[in-house]
């Protein structure tokens, strides 16, 4: 069902992620991968992955065939540096990149 012709709401989970309304165990494997790759090649040293957290419409009921796959790391900036503003930058500029290079 379509709102307004803007937002999709489907009585169903996206069935390539998701079987019985859990997250499929082999996409969860394959988004931790790419979560842990991605955070161990920015090589950060005292700093740890916390969580990985999926979001967006492929996380609910409204997505559509043109969603894409929304991780979330966890990290507490502290770790890496005092200066966390300066940490959150780095972290933005480094998934800008990844996402450029890699779509």
């Amino acid at each position: 069902m379509q709102i307004n012709g803007i937002v999709t709401i489907n009585d169903d989970l996206k069935s390539s992620f998701w079987r019985n309304n859990t997250l499929d165990p082999a996409v969860a494997q394959k988004l931790l991968e790419i979560a842990t790759k991605f955070f161990d090649e920015l090589g950060l040293e005292g700093a740890e992955l916390e969580d990985v957290t999926f979001t967006g419409s492929l996380a609910n009921y409204n997505w559509t065939n043109y969603s894409d796959v929304d991780l979330h790391l966890l990290v507490d900036f502290s770790k890496v540096d005092d200066n966390t503003e300066l940490v959150r930058e780095f972290f933005n500029a480094k998934t800008s990149l990844w996402n450029k290079t890699r779509f």
